[in-house]
């Protein structure tokens, strides 16, 4: 027997309009996959990916699914410390500006989190 499973089946009948995810790498494979699911269930999802001009073209293609998606893309090169610093601040930033992270020690916790950890990850 051959099992296999979509994200998309997985998330089937999930609302996530209320969540934020950061997928790395989502401009090709598993991680667009990810991003389109994500999106197209309602998470707003940060697209960071090496190449900023790919991680645009993907949210293209998830948008020219479902206009009203919330996507948006950003520059993070995992072998650079320093892209991930800045990657890290921007987010917090953005999330403050959106009242995602209230406080100013889960959003330190998020910068060294965000240092030592590359996986997808739901707030």
């Amino acid at each position: 027997m051959n099992f296999s499973t979509s994200c998309l089946q997985i998330l089937h009948g999930l609302d996530l309009f209320t969540r934020t995810a950061v997928v790395t790498g989502a401009n090709t494979g598993i991680g667009f996959e990810t991003a389109r699911s994500l999106a197209l269930h309602g998470c707003h999802v940060v697209l960071a990916c090496r190449d900023l001009s790919k991680a645009e073209a993907a949210v293209g293609k998830i948008r020219s699914e479902r206009a009203n998606v919330r996507c948006t893309a950003m520059k993070l090169d995992l072998a650079s410390l320093a892209s991930v610093r800045e990657f890290s601040s921007m987010v917090v930033c953005y999330l403050f500006s959106n009242k995602k992270l209230q406080n100013p020690i889960i959003a330190a916790f998020f910068s060294f989190w965000m240092s030592f950890n590359f996986l997808i990850f739901l707030f």
